[in-house]
């Protein structure tokens, strides 16, 4: 490479013969190849959580920080429920439990109906067109 030109009193590369001598491309390919080389290597998965696989040292420190953000508190009371302050009665367990099975029956038979052994097109009992 020839230092021939000047600017401002600096030596500069003379670029036009770098170039015609391939002096530039080799340097720069070989600075690529190097860099390259040296950063590549396979990606792998760790877990940090131990439920998913994780040391099972870091379960008392990601607690630790999981009670640290949590800024809940419980609801004064005996219950955390909305609108079960007392113990239900037994009539009233009865007729919630009753309800609670009339439903699920319901559902049952309509669930039978849309998809079952012989499923019907519409709610309707007349054949098509009606």
């Amino acid at each position: 490479m020839q230092y021939t030109k000047t600017f401002m009193g600096i030596i500069v590369l003379d670029w036009k013969n770098a170039f015609r001598r391939g002096y530039l491309i080799i340097a720069i390919l070989a600075l690529i190849c190097r860099s390259s080389a040296g950063e590549a290597s396979s990606l792998a998965y760790q877990p940090t959580n131990p439920s998913f696989g994780g040391p099972v040292s870091n379960g008392p420190t990601l607690m630790g920080e999981a009670q640290a953000q949590n800024h809940f508190t419980a609801p004064a009371g005996p219950s955390s429920i909305p609108g079960a302050s007392q113990p239900m009665t037994q009539s009233e367990l009865f007729a919630s439990q009753l309800q609670s099975q009339l439903l699920s029956s319901l559902a049952t038979q309509v669930n039978n109906a849309i998809f079952g052994a012989n499923p019907q097109n519409s709610g309707r009992d007349c054949p098509e067109p009606c």
